[in-house]
């Protein structure tokens, strides 16, 4: 076996999680999997967290807690978890989501039995649920062969996985440079380099994540401020692809985003996409007349993008 591996790390980054912590380290601790450490990083919480986590590591050995007491993102976090883990393969975790009792196992089933040399990344299709743990759509997504895999890359495309369902190969997260620092998109850009260095993401084509959403994950001003971000990141993606020098944010804004021809058409478009998932999430959540509002304004700023999207959720 070209990747056999028997134990992995498990990386989670939370600050005042208070409210879904113990259902996600549950979901964990009673993986079908054991062979890990639960390596758990605390970002200056001041609610209940650190209670919680205490309580949990007396009872099982393998979490080990990190403290950091100057507010560090989600992403470095997570880099801090994984400086300090100790296998070869971590996997992530978010401290407001589950997971099925088999994932970790089906992950790394996967990567014992492939053929590939160069795999880097193994995520799974998962599903959302909401603040009462009800499961309210599927989340499809993300490259389950080569060919999937090369279209994706060929057309610069995201790979468009579900971030915290990873399993990463730790030499390779190092070696394209892991997270960006200070960068709500961090994880994109890592996708990116992971691909460009020559290494295969893969994705399990079963729900083995559950993805919890909040209503401030559908807000238009969250996913606005993601979409201007992801802008940058997809610049200098394109620049190393073709074999250019990357440019700083800096510089970015400047003499790019500043531009009202660059900017106004990206913006335009990132208002159509975010009304359109608020109005799939709204549709969920069984709110319809919030859903068609939010549908028509995503019709009004892009027409082409609102109906191939709705042809994509009904007819595919």
């Amino acid at each position: 076996m070209i990747n056999k591996i028997k134990n992995i790390s498990i990386i989670m980054s939370v600050k005042n999680g208070e409210k879904f912590l113990g259902r996600a380290i549950e979901s964990i601790l009673n993986q079908t999997f054991i062979n890990f450490e639960f390596i758990i990083v605390n970002n200056d919480s001041n609610d209940g967290t650190s209670k919680i986590l205490q309580s949990y590591q007396n009872k099982d050995t393998r979490i080990k807690i990190l403290t950091n007491l100057n507010n560090e993102s989600l992403y470095e976090g997570r880099a801090t978890g994984i400086n300090e883990s100790i296998f070869d393969w971590f996997a992530l975790m978010d401290a407001d989501d589950e997971c099925d009792i088999n994932r970790i196992q089906e992950q790394i089933n996967f990567i014992n039995n492939t053929s590939f040399e160069n795999l880097g990344v193994v995520s799974t299709y998962g599903k959302y649920i909401n603040y009462k743990n009800k499961i309210i759509a599927n989340r499809f997504s993300g490259p389950t062969n080569i060919k999937a895999f090369d279209k994706m890359n060929s057309k610069n495309e995201s790979f468009s996985i579900i971030d915290p369902s990873i399993v990463v190969n730790k030499n390779i997260f190092f070696k394209v440079g892991g997270y960006l620092n200070n960068n709500i998109a961090a994880d994109i850009d890592l996708f990116y380099k992971i691909a460009e260095k020559g290494f295969l993401i893969q994705t399990i084509n079963k729900p083995l994540y559950y993805y919890r959403v909040h209503e401030t994950s559908f807000s238009v001003q969250n996913s606005m401020k993601q979409c201007e971000i992801t802008h940058f990141l997809n610049y200098n993606m394109r620049q190393r692809r073709s074999g250019k020098k990357e440019i700083s944010e800096d510089y970015f804004y400047s003499n790019f985003w500043n531009k009202y021809s660059y900017r106004i058409p990206r913006i335009i478009l990132d208002y159509s996409k975010t009304y359109y998932k608020i109005s799939a999430y709204s549709f969920i959540q069984k709110k319809y007349l919030l859903s068609l509002l939010n549908i028509i304004l995503a019709f009004i700023h892009s027409p082409r993008y609102t109906l191939k999207r709705l042809y994509q959720h009904i007819f595919k």
